[in-house]
């Protein structure tokens, strides 16, 4: 899709608008092996210019029977616009860090909670 964006004198300048998501994906390892990974769109957004991108991390082993370990992980990545960077990551890091507290807490539930030793 294309837009005119300004017109400057006699001639119209153009920009193509660009769609991009925003996709998370969630990522959980039980001591067994058995690896569940889930992925899904958290947003779309147009964009007129040159995008970057924030991407944000966030993963943990937990202790879960004797010689057990969960592994889960979960990761988001935003396209934005240069001026949008610290926003854009405030609302990343949110994110993630209610995922991985919603994991923490099923593990805990479905194992007990072994982390105070």
């Amino acid at each position: 899709m294309t837009v005119i964006i300004k017109k400057d004198g006699s001639n119209l300048l153009a920009k193509k608008i660009v769609a991009k998501k925003a996709i998370a994906s969630v990522t959980k390892e039980t001591p067994d092996g058995v690896v569940a990974q889930h992925s899904e769109v958290v947003g779309e957004h147009l964009f007129a210019e040159p995008m970057c991108n924030i991407g944000v991390s966030a993963g943990a082993t937990m202790p879960v029977v004797a010689y057990g370990n969960v592994k889960i992980g979960v990761s988001l990545n935003m396209p934005c616009v240069e001026e949008e960077l610290d926003e854009t990551f405030a609302v990343a890091k949110a994110w993630v860090d209610a995922k991985m507290e919603l994991l923490t807490n099923e593990v805990n539930e479905e194992y007990g909670d072994k982390s105070s030793g």
